[in-house]
């Protein structure tokens, strides 16, 4: 800095104007209090001053003088209230200036202050004219501006998002004077608050109630972000409630822009649609009133468009159409026959009836002629379309000693529920060829028939094979049970001998339950078993089970464990056959999947008792390779 090189005072401020001689730009020295103390060349030139008596007789030689009178308090106030200005940085500030001449100027002004010991605090000052860079700038933000306002005059109101993730939110343009339609969202969003606010203010007291809820959800914010990251501009049509209680049709449209701060920012312009909306509405219902009253000059014509439309639709999948007024019991052929060479043309028009019955006479076999004829009788075909919208009949037709099998149907050209009579007077009658499905369909029945048959044989062999069978393995499971008891009672039976016997004796007779089980035809056939409820000894069935599970486990090496916890009761009323039956079957699957030298063990223990009625609970648990959590929805489903 100068105050650094030169200690100023009367000595040396001939050097620093010597030095402002060759600055380029302007330059002058101000002391604290605004009184001059230089001012160089380029100073007079800014100023339109030929001399400095020319430029102390403009500005007075103060700070003061130089500046426009109604900017020097805020220039003051700026230069003061910089700390920077104070230290070794410039000041910067930009003020308006008048010549000589009277024009008015802008200047840019880069200052400096420092402290002297002989004129106390100084201003060293950088001054350049900036005029014709500032209204540069002022004209192009005007244009910038004048583009946007003509933008924008589509719109009551424009709001700009500036982030989507902070929710910063301005408004752009719009009324906010009070009675506007968005005063009262306007003059909040001037304050800056976040966009889901303004959005719920405006919403809840603006929006018709019918749309409330829809548009709290299409103008979540998330929302609008999702929809402008996929799409650049896209609309939200609603209802606003007017002042009157009355509602318009208002549009938003969104508009994605990128800020300067590389935020994602979305521009929301409200704009009133009514008019254009309700043009549209009055168009619809003009035109809609023109269709009726087309429709109802073609209901007056003899052959009404609309049926032959109808009827000719219907004619691509049909190989003959007609149209038939079952009060007069006329037709008229809208598409010939294809199969029959003397039949109707189109145009023809014939007696329904009479024509009908021809044909059925003519083409129709034996079989299906009555059939035929009661169902294209008028008051069946009347009947029949009170309830249906379609009615069929397929039948088989001999021509040119070919068998074929085709297909009538009728529907009512206006349903009955359109009329006062509700009383169907007209129909259309189509014949089709449906020779090939019914054929494809006759054989698929013939072979499920078939099927049908060789199941029941197949089953009708099972029941003997089974029957027999019954007899087969009753016989020798009765004679071993039957031996085995004379071994038992044989006084020379030794101890451990008759220990054998007795488990020999469970296992057979548990064995010849369950095949008698199996065996009994009514009760497989039926698709359930009959659960018995006879008095057992529960200390037997607990005996029985021990002594084959147990056998298992020695034979495979593992240690069998069984434990009776509280008090179970040596009787109990129920079906001991099923009970033991699934007790045999889960612990054999525990021996079946327990590696050797693993453990199960089996718990018995009653926990409720009540009203003659008892619950046991049975715990089998083994060290064998167990079951998922994944599996364990499925363990009780049919082979699982």
């Amino acid at each position: 800095m100068l105050r650094n090189v030169i200690d100023l005072n009367e000595a040396s401020l001939p050097v620093i104007a010597e030095i402002g001689k060759h600055m380029p730009g302007g330059f002058f020295i101000y002391r604290d209090g605004g009184d001059l103390l230089y001012a160089n060349r380029a100073v007079f030139d800014i100023y339109g001053c030929a001399d400095l008596d020319e430029f102390k007789e403009l500005t007075s030689f103060t700070f003061k003088g130089m500046l426009h009178p109604d900017d020097f308090d805020e220039v003051d106030e700026a230069i003061n209230a910089k700390e920077g200005g104070r230290g070794e940085e410039f000041d910067h500030v930009e003020y308006r200036i008048v010549r000589k001449d009277g024009e008015v100027r802008w200047v840019e002004d880069h200052g400096h202050y420092a402290e002297s010991a002989f004129y106390g605090g100084i201003h060293f000052v950088f001054v350049s004219d900036v005029t014709e860079k500032r209204l540069r700038m002022e004209e192009d933000t005007a244009i910038r501006q004048a583009v946007i306002e003509a933008l924008s005059k589509a719109y009551h109101t424009v709001w700009l998002i500036r982030d989507v993730e902070t929710e910063r939110f301005s408004l752009y343009r719009g009324d906010v004077v009070g009675g506007s339609t968005h005063a009262m969202p306007n003059a909040d969003a001037l304050t800056h608050i976040k966009y889901s606010q303004a959005k719920a203010m405006y919403i809840d007291t603006m929006v018709a109630p019918e749309d409330r809820m829809r548009l709290h959800e299409e103008l979540k914010l998330d929302n609008l972000a999702v929809r402008a990251s996929e799409k650049e501009q896209f609309l939200v049509n609603y209802k606003r409630l007017m002042e009157d209680g009355s509602t318009r049709y208002y549009q938003i449209e969104f508009a994605r822009i990128d800020m300067p701060d590389g935020k994602m920012g979305i521009v929301c312009g409200f704009k009133d649609i009514d008019e254009s909306m309700r043009e549209a509405e009055e168009i619809r219902i003009a035109l809609e009133e023109k269709l009726a009253l087309h429709e109802r000059i073609a209901e007056q014509e003899k052959k009404s468009l609309q049926e032959t439309r109808m009827i000719t639709a219907l004619a691509s999948d049909y190989f003959s159409v007609y149209y038939i007024d079952l009060d007069a019991d006329e037709g008229q052929c809208y598409q010939a026959h294809a199969a029959i060479d003397d039949g109707f043309a189109f145009g023809d028009q014939f007696k329904f009836c009479e024509s009908f019955v021809s044909y059925a006479n003519r083409y129709v076999t034996d079989q299906y002629r009555d059939e035929f004829l009661a169902f294209v009788q008028p008051d069946n075909i009347r009947q029949a379309l009170m309830t249906q919208r379609v009615i069929s009949f397929r039948y088989l037709v001999t021509r040119s000693g070919r068998e074929a099998y085709e297909m009538v149907k009728f529907a009512g050209v206006r349903h009955p529920e359109d009329r006062d009579d509700n009383v169907v007077h007209a129909v259309g009658a189509c014949f089709a060829d449906v020779d090939e499905e019914t054929r494809k369909s006759l054989a698929q029945s013939e072979a499920l028939s078939d099927a049908l048959s060789s199941a029941k044989h197949a089953n009708q062999a099972k029941t003997a094979f089974l029957s027999n069978m019954s007899h087969e393995i009753r016989t020798p499971m009765n004679a071993i049970i039957g031996l085995n008891n004379i071994a038992m009672n044989d006084p020379e039976t030794s101890g451990k001998a008759r220990e054998y016997l007795n488990r020999i004796d469970t296992s057979a007779k548990h064995l010849l339950s369950i095949i008698n089980d199996i065996l009994d035809m009514s009760r497989i056939e039926s698709g359930r078993m009959v659960i018995k409820s006879e008095e057992f000894s529960f200390p037997k069935l607990l005996e029985q089970v021990n002594a084959i599970i147990s056998g298992q486990c020695r034979d495979k090496g593992l240690e069998y464990k069984c434990s009776v916890t509280g008090d179970v009761l040596d009787c109990y009323i129920g079906d001991d056959m099923k009970l033991r039956q699934v007790l045999i079957n889960i612990l054999g699957n525990a021996v079946k999947f327990t590696p050797e030298g693993g453990i199960i063990c089996f718990d018995i223990q009653p926990t409720a008792r009540f009203d003659g009625k008892s619950t046991l609970k049975f715990t089998i648990a083994d060290t064998g390779i167990g079951m998922s959590a994944e599996y364990l929805p499925h363990i009780f489903e049919t082979f699982s």
